[in-house]
């Protein structure tokens, strides 16, 4: 009902969770289903977190989706490779709408957090795009 409330009265809604399951690459069909209806009811982007690792990005009805944006700063030694990973967006709202939006992709090092260069982008979609789309057809993308 909130998400409905705000949208009614004008303003931009991001609705962040922390729901998912752990270690999965690809949201469970309940979690998709749950971030839709978060869209259907006004919400203009859904950031998701808790699963540990990357889980693709969805547009639906023209708004972005993040099922999990993976790691961001964990210090512990981590099980497998793809939690090492995470995302940290960039969202440029003007008038209530998305003008930009960017993806930095990180990495969780031993020495902290790096940012993933634009060099290395290229190489850090593919990757998740690969093992995504053979997967589940979710994009995991740096512009819609």
């Amino acid at each position: 009902a909130r998400i409905s409330e705000a949208r009614s009265a004008g303003r931009f809604v991001i609705v962040i969770t922390h729901a998912g399951a752990e270690f999965l690459p690809i949201p469970t069909p309940r979690i998709r289903r749950l971030y839709r209806d978060f869209i259907e009811l006004g919400a203009d982007i859904v950031l998701g977190h808790h699963p540990h690792v990357l889980q693709g990005v969805e547009w639906h009805r023209s708004c972005p989706i993040f099922y999990s944006l993976g790691n961001f700063g964990i210090c512990r030694d981590f099980r497998r490779r793809s939690e090492e990973f995470g995302c940290a967006v960039m969202i440029d709202i003007v008038a209530n709408k998305i003008e930009g939006l960017s993806v930095i992709p990180i990495e969780n090092t031993d020495s902290g957090i790096n940012w993933i260069e634009s060099s290395g982008k290229n190489n850090f979609l593919d990757q998740h795009n690969h093992e995504i789309n053979h997967k589940d057809k979710l994009l995991f993308s740096f512009s819609n």
